[in-house]
């Protein structure tokens, strides 16, 4: 993982962000590390300019769009939550919106990157203000 990421994290990351079991749907990114907010949890490398929702979609694998390039398998594995703890910046950076405690799955709301797309799916999230359905929030 950190020879494909810049990670921005103590160690280069290694031992911070890890694949396990996910209760919202099959594995997901997970860090097993208390992280104050606003940390950078890992970036796309060689990115020179700032990703479109078109872009940010097919990085995480959502609305049928290819995978931009293999090396975003680390964002494949980011699952939805109507409420999120983690956004993806204009700039490809993972950054978590709160603060994080070890054992903390780390997911973004895909409906955030939806404008425009039709792209729906049933949620999963279980959160309390979970909207039952994946879709744009901005339609």
């Amino acid at each position: 993982m950190n020879q494909i990421f810049d990670m921005a994290l103590p160690n280069n990351g290694m031992g911070i962000l890890i694949f396990q079991a996910s209760s919202i749907h099959g594995l997901g990114l997970f860090t097993n590390d208390d992280l104050p907010a606003s940390t950078i949890l890992c970036r796309r490398l060689g990115l020179r300019t700032a990703l479109s929702l078109r872009d940010k979609r097919a990085i995480i694998g959502i609305d049928g769009i290819d995978p931009a390039v293999p090396e975003d398998f680390i964002f494949k594995k980011i699952n939805h939550s109507c409420q999120p703890n983690a956004t993806i910046t204009d700039t490809g950076c993972l950054v978590n919106i709160e603060r994080v405690f070890g054992d903390t799955e780390i997911t973004v709301d895909y409906g955030q990157l939806l404008t425009g797309s039709s792209w729906s799916a049933a949620c999963l999230c279980r959160s309390p203000n979970c909207r039952h359905i994946i879709c744009s929030i901005y339609n």
